[in-house]
C-alpha cells in the first residue's frame, strides 16, 4: 500500500506560515530614519561644506549661529547666557526678547565647541524638521492604527511648507518638536486620564518649560491652541465635564507648579532683568500673515511652483520665511473628504475644527489678497462655521474664534505673535486628518476607490515638495577672526567691526562667533529697549551705515569730533574693517578718525590700541 499525505498536503496546498510579528518599536525607528534621511537630503546644499555654508538666507541664520556660540561661551565663563554685553556694549542686550532658543543651544554646545557654530546651526536646522516630523508621527500614531498612515501624517507636519519656510533662519519656530508631544500630554489630561494626575501634570509642566527655552513664541501659541481645543471639547462633550473636571484641575495645577519651578529664573530675567523691552510692538501689525491666495498658490520654496505662481506669491506681505500657508487644492480637497469620512471619530472632528479655526486666524487682522490689505475683518469669516454646527455648538466656536482674533490684534504680548506662524498647528491637525483618511482608504474593499484615494494623497504631497536644492548662504570669515584673534586682541576688549552690525546686518556677529567670543562689540542685531533691533543711535554708527551704503565719508572736523566721542563712550580699544562693500571709503573714514593708517592682518584692516580699556 502506498501512503497518502494528510492535512493541507492532501489538498495540494503549501503550509501557511504564521504572520511575522514585528516589534512595536520598529515602525517608530523606521519613521525616524526616514525623516532624518529626507532632512539631510533636503539640506544637502549646506552639508556639502557645513563649516562655511549655512542653511537659509539673509541675516537670521547668522544671528542663530552667534547665539549657538554665545551659550557655551557664557556658561563656560560664569555668565548668564540670557544676557550679554558682547553685543551693544556697554549696555548690552536682554536676549530673551530676541526669540532665541537656549535649550537647543545648550544641548548642541559640545558640537559647537568641537566643530564650530555653523556646523551646529546646520545640524539644528536639519534635526528640526526630522524630529518635528517624528514627534508628529508619534502623536498621529495614537489616533491612527496604521504606521504607514501615521508616517504620512508626520511627514505632512514636519516637512510642511510652514516649517520648511521657517527653516530659512528661524530655529526657534522650526524646532517644532514639542507641539505634538503637548497634544499627547493634553489628551492624557483632558480625555484619557489613565495615569496619575501627578505624572500627567508634571509631564505637561516639563514640556511647557522646555518649550519656553526652545522657542517662547511657540509656547504662547500652544497655550492659545490648547485653550481653543479645550473649549471645543467641553462644548461638544458637556455631559462628560463633571466626571473629568477634578482630574483636570489637579493635573493642570501640578503642571503650573512644575512650570513655574523650572521657568521662574528665565522669566525673571526677561521681565525683571536689565535691558528688558517694555512697551511698543515687537513686530509691525497685520504684516506677517497668511495671504488668502497662499493656500492655493505656491511660493518659490516649492519644487513645483510655476513662474506665474511665484510672481503672484512675491506680492504677499512680509517675507518668504513667513509665507507658511500653501496647501494646494488636492490637499484641501482631501482634508474635506477626511473630515467627512472620519467624522464618527471625535479626534477627527476636533482636528477638522481646529484646522479651519487656525487657518482663518493665521490670516491676521484683516484679509490679505495677493498682498492687498483689504478692510475685511478676519473676524467676519466666522460666518463660515455654519456647516459644522452638527459637530459642536456654534456659539462657543464663534466666541473662541472672535476672542482669539481680538487677542491677536490688540492684547499686549499676545499681539506680538505672528499670525502666519499658526499654520504649523494647522499642518499638525491636517496630518491627523490625512492619516485618518489614508487608514480608512487602506481598508476599503473597493480597490478602485482605494487606488484613487491613495493616488490623490501622493499627488497632494508631491505638490508640497520643498524646492531642491534648498537655499543656503555662503559664509566667509577672514583668517583674522578664525585663527588666533586673541594674539592681537586682548580677551574681553571692545572692538568696533565694520560692516557695522545692526538690524539687517550681522556679518560682524558671525566673525565674533568664529573668533570664539574673544572680543565685545558696541554693535549688534538684537532687540533692545525702544523696542529696536539696532544699537542706540550714534553719530559714528549712522556714519558707518551710510558709508556701507555708498555715501562718501563725512570728514568734517565737527563730525569727526562727535564720532571720537562715540569711540570714547563705547570704550573701543581696537577697530577692524573686514571685507565689505565700499571698504576703501570705510578705511578712509577710520584713518581720518584715528589719525593713522591700519595694519593689514588676516584679511582685515586693523587699528590696535585705540582708546580706553573695557570695563567688565
Amino acid at each position: 500500500m502506498s501512503s497518502r499525505p494528510t492535512g493541507q498536503a492532501e489538498a495540494g496546498m503549501v503550509p501557511r506560515l504564521a504572520p511575522l510579528a514585528l516589534p512595536r518599536w520598529l515602525p517608530v525607528v523606521l519613521a525616524l530614519v526616514l525623516y532624518l534621511g529626507l532632512a539631510f537630503a533636503l539640506f544637502s546644499s549646506a552639508w556639502r561644506d557645513p563649516r562655511t555654508t549655512a542653511i537659509g538666507l539673509d541675516t537670521d541664520p547668522i544671528f542663530s549661529i552667534w547665539f549657538l556660540r554665545w551659550v557655551p561661551y557664557a556658561i563656560g565663563h560664569g555668565l548668564n547666557p540670557l544676557l550679554t554685553n558682547y553685543l551693544d556694549y556697554p549696555a548690552g542686550a536682554n536676549l530673551t526678547w530676541s526669540g532665541l532658543f537656549p535649550l537647543p543651544a545648550l544641548i548642541l554646545s559640545p558640537l559647537t565647541l568641537w566643530l564650530g557654530p555653523v556646523v551646529s546651526y546646520n545640524l539644528l536646522a536639519t534635526l528640526a524638521l526630522a524630529l518635528s516630523a517624528w514627534t508628529g508621527f508619534l502623536a498621529v500614531r495614537r489616533y491612527v492604527p496604521s504606521a504607514a498612515a501615521a508616517t504620512i501624517g508626520g511627514l505632512l507636519y514636519g516637512f510642511s511648507p510652514a516649517l520648511v519656510a521657517q527653516s530659512l533662519g528661524h530655529p526657534q519656530i522650526a524646532v517644532a518638536i514639542i507641539p505634538p508631544l503637548m497634544l499627547l500630554a493634553l489628551d492624557d489630561i483632558l480625555v484619557r486620564q489613565h495615569h496619575s494626575f501627578l505624572r500627567s501634570g508634571a509631564l505637561l509642566g516639563v514640556l511647557g518649560a522646555a518649550q519656553l527655552l526652545a522657542g517662547e513664541e511657540l509656547l504662547a501659541a500652544e497655550a492659545i491652541v490648547a485653550a481653543a481645543g479645550g473649549v471645543l471639547l467641553i462644548a461638544a462633550n458637556r455631559e462628560a465635564v463633571a466626571a473629568r473636571a477634578g482630574y483636570v484641575m489637579r493635573a493642570t495645577g501640578m503642571a503650573a507648579a512644575v512650570f513655574i519651578m523650572l521657568s521662574a529664573g528665565p522669566l525673571a530675567v526677561q521681565f525683571l532683568g536689565p535691558q528688558r523691552v517694555v512697551g511698543g510692538s515687537l513686530q509691525p501689525a497685520n504684516v506677517y500673515v497668511s495671504d488668502l491666495i497662499n493656500f492655493i498658490v505656491p511660493t518659490s520654496l516649492q519644487q513645483f511652483a510655476p513662474r506665474l505662481a511665484v510672481v503672484i506669491s512675491d506680492q504677499f506681505s512680509g517675507t518668504l520665511s513667513e509665507w507658511n500657508a500653501y496647501m494646494g487644492l488636492p490637499l484641501l480637497g482631501l482634508l474635506v473628504l477626511a473630515a467627512m469620512t472620519c467624522r464618527r471619530l471625535p479626534i477627527m472632528r476636533l482636528s477638522g475644527l481646529l484646522t479651519v479655526l487656525f487657518s482663518l486666524l493665521s490670516l491676521g487682522v484683516t484679509v490679505h489678497i495677493v498682498g492687498l490689505v483689504t478692510p475685511i475683518p478676519v473676524g467676519l469669516l466666522g460666518m463660515t462655521f455654519g456647516g459644522v454646527r452638527r459637530w459642536v455648538p456654534l456659539r462657543p466656536l464663534l466666541y473662541t474664534f472672535v476672542g482669539i482674533w481680538v487677542a491677536l490684534a490688540i492684547v499686549p504680548v499676545v499681539n506680538n505673535l505672528l499670525p502666519g506662524r499658526l499654520m504649523l498647528f494647522v499642518f499638525l491637525f491636517a496630518g491627523i486628518l490625512l492619516a485618518g483618511l489614508v487608514d480608512e482608504a487602506s481598508r476599503l474593499a473597493d480597490r478602485r476607490r482605494k487606488a484613487l484615494t491613495l493616488a490623490a494623497v501622493v499627488v497632494a504631497l508631491v505638490l508640497l515638495l520643498p524646492h531642491w536644492p534648498f537655499p543656503a548662504t555662503q559664509l566667509a570669515t577672514p583668517p583674522f577672526f578664525s585663527a588666533r584673534t586673541d594674539a592681537v586682541v586682548p580677551v574681553g576688549a571692545v572692538v568696533l567691526v565694520a560692516p557695522y552690525s545692526r538690524g539687517g546686518s550681522t556679518q560682524a556677529m558671525l566673525w565674533q562667533a568664529e573668533s570664539g567670543m574673544v572680543f565685545k562689540m558696541p554693535e549688534g542685531y538684537a532687540l533692545i529697549p525702544g523696542p529696536r533691533a539696532s544699537p542706540p543711535a550714534t553719530a559714528l554708527g549712522a556714519e558707518m551705515a551710510a558709508v556701507e551704503k555708498g555715501a562718501p565719508p563725512d570728514l568734517a572736523a565737527d563730525s569727526l569730533e562727535r564720532m571720537r566721542r562715540d569711540l570714547k563712550d563705547w570704550r573701543v580699544q581696537a577697530v577692524a574693517v573686514g571685507p565689505m562693500a565700499h571698504r576703501e571709503e570705510m578705511v578712509a573714514l577710520f584713518t581720518s578718525l584715528l589719525g593713522r593708517g591700519p595694519r593689514a592682518l588676516g584679511g582685515v584692516q586693523f587699528w590696535p590700541d585705540v582708546g580706553l580699556p573695557a570695563q567688565q
